[in-house]
């Protein structure tokens, strides 16, 4: 995969924490997340709806997350992001001044090939 690059950062707020007083594994996700969508405009749907028709759209395959380290409210975390080869993409989370790394995203994707909507289909 190519080099890393910043994408953002995250003041962890209390919202995040679980009952063991850590960040909830599923925040990670949603930051990596988040990260790549503003970036390279991912979609979590296979197809949007455009003015006449339906259109493809990146959609998600799989995504695999490695929590490396425990993050805690007040902690500021920087995401940074890369894109590989055939739709992969890779989200590193780490604590700013520390650069602890807290936590690994692989994210693939692939592109869903879709006919125009046939006028006549919705017609019965």
């Amino acid at each position: 995969m190519n080099e890393y690059n910043q994408a953002g950062q995250v003041l962890v707020p209390h919202s995040a924490i679980d009952l063991n007083g850590h960040v909830n594994n599923t925040e990670y996700v949603r930051w990596g997340m988040d990260a790549l969508r503003r970036t390279f405009k991912l979609k979590g749907t296979p197809f949007r709806q455009t003015r006449a028709k339906w259109e493809p759209d990146e959609n998600i395959r799989c995504v695999q997350a490695t929590y490396l380290s425990e993050a805690f409210e007040g902690d500021e975390l920087e995401v940074l992001i890369n894109s590989g080869a055939g739709g992969r993409y890779g989200v590193l989370g780490r604590k700013t001044n520390a650069e602890t790394n807290v936590f690994l995203m692989e994210v693939s994707c692939f592109t869903v090939e879709l006919a125009p909507l046939d006028s006549a289909q919705g017609e019965g």
